[in-house]
């Protein structure tokens, strides 16, 4: 009776443009007039998938969207002091995956639970390494919009150059190959930075805000971890971190100047502009290279998996699956349900795969992302051996820390890792600085129930057994 009802209610105000009876008719995503919510996402590239693709959901519904964009360094204070605050100005947010837990652990989002069991997410059509993502202290809170995770993009055409194999086997006594451990990839670097006019060896994210992304990435290569999950105690001086921010020291090497300042866009230009060799970064840099008008790279670029940790004369392979954007719902939105039709819209099989397609920030995730790859065969060249890249790299995902508190914890690795890299402090001083801060954001938030939650991150994710 009710959908019959919004049918005859619609098509009865259709003269004023409000919206088609035909699309209500087809329409199963819900009939909410004269509803109107309010998505705070970041600014720049993420507001373009949305503008594209809101209009059909408002037409279906009856909804309408505002999108309210916020610039980078006020998205994750913005958006916590809204919904601390109880405006009710945000009905929908975005955050990066490792913010949740804070905005959980002060109530500010609404489960997701009753809406994930009530209607049907195409959930199994998730990649596996994303299932998880969204999950804390055994509740939904967030829905995955982008498939992170940090592979190695690499310049075919130097690699195949036959002038430059010989070169190297000659100095390094090996044939030269897509490095399969990061002392392989060190040797290259080495060898490419200045092989060519304006040619560094390597592009990495050192700078405070995405350095960490690297550091976590090398750290899960060398096989550490964070804490001590019985005391919280620090791991940051365990080989492992150690090796990470060493392996950091010798990248900054082989990179363009500024090295300690390079973010995530200063990385993705260079490598995309043709200055570097090799670069380890998100799924960004892939399709950018291969979509971007400014490219000078399109066609040449591979995707390999990231170089793998040696322990014990051993491999270890692992991939970050690092950052993760995620949209949630406040939990003072008076439009809950309306909000879960949206975000179970914007992220279904169809509407994602061409979000996706666009390379505005949001990457692949779904398995029909993958597996019915006859969208991308067009998409730019490369692009299926950079899909399969991908998911290659998924097969080894880890995941960030996902406690509360996560960006204070990183955030003292960036300041820090800054001073190491411009040798404003020794190694060992910065990791004690790193430790001694990581020590005072745990007391903050209450070391037994920062333990607590250390063990249930570790279970959930890395199938921890203590």
């Amino acid at each position: 009776m009710r959908r019959l009802w919004c049918v005859v209610f619609l098509a009865s105000i259709v003269a004023g443009g409000v919206v088609s009876p035909f699309a209500v008719a087809e329409n199963e995503y819900g009939y909410y007039p004269g509803v109107t919510l309010r998505v705070a996402i970041l600014s720049g590239d993420h507001p373009v998938p949305w503008e594209k693709f809101v209009p059909r959901f408002e037409e279906m519904t009856g909804v309408k969207v505002e999108i309210i964009d916020l610039p980078w360094e006020e998205l994750y204070t913005k958006i916590f002091l809204e919904l601390a605050t109880h405006t009710g100005i945000y009905d929908i947010v975005e955050l990066a995956g490792f913010w949740v837990p804070d905005f959980v652990v002060n109530n500010l989002l609404a489960p997701l639970d009753e809406y994930y069991e009530k209607w049907d997410w195409a959930f199994e059509d998730i990649m596996p390494a994303y299932q998880k993502i969204g999950v804390f202290a055994g509740h939904r809170y967030s829905v995955i919009a982008d498939g992170d995770v940090f592979a190695l993009y690499y310049r075919k055409d130097l690699f195949e150059n036959p002038v430059y194999q010989a070169e190297f086997k000659k100095i390094y006594g090996y044939d030269l190959r897509v490095p399969q451990t990061w002392d392989e990839y060190l040797d290259v670097a080495e060898f490419f930075n200045g092989r060519e006019p304006n040619l560094w060896g390597n592009e990495a994210m050192l700078s405070r805000v995405h350095g960490p992304m690297i550091f976590m990435q090398l750290l899960h290569s060398f096989g550490g971890r964070f804490f001590d999950p019985y005391t919280m105690e620090p791991e940051i001086t365990s080989p492992a971190a150690r090796k990470a921010i060493e392996t950091m020291v010798k990248m900054a090497q082989y990179m363009s100047p500024g090295a300690p300042a390079h973010d995530f866009t200063i990385t993705r230009d260079n490598f995309t502009l043709g200055y570097a060799a090799m670069v380890v970064q998100w799924a960004d840099v892939g399709s950018w290279s291969g979509t971007a008008p400014e490219s000078k790279v399109r066609g040449k670029v591979g995707t390999a998996l990231v170089p793998a940790g040696v322990i014990n004369g051993q491999k270890f392979q692992r991939s970050e699956l690092a950052w993760n954007w995620q949209w949630a719902i406040n939990a003072d939105s008076k439009h809950k349900e309306a909000a879960a039709q949206l975000l179970r819209y914007m992220t279904s099989p169809e509407v994602s795969r061409e979000i996706v397609s666009m390379a505005r920030g949001y990457d692949p995730y779904r398995r029909s992302h993958f597996e019915n790859t006859q969208w991308a065969a067009e998409w730019f060249p490369g692009a299926l051996e950079f899909l399969a890249g991908l998911k290659a790299n998924m097969e080894y995902g880890v995941y960030d820390l996902y406690i509360p508190g996560a960006q204070q914890y990183l955030d003292a690795v960036g300041k820090h890792l800054g001073d190491i890299l411009t040798g404003v402090v020794s190694l060992d001083e910065g990791l004690r600085r790193i430790a001694d801060e990581w020590n005072e954001i745990t007391n903050r938030w209450g070391r037994e129930s920062q333990k607590a939650f250390y063990q249930d991150y570790l279970r959930t994710y890395w199938g921890w057994k203590g």
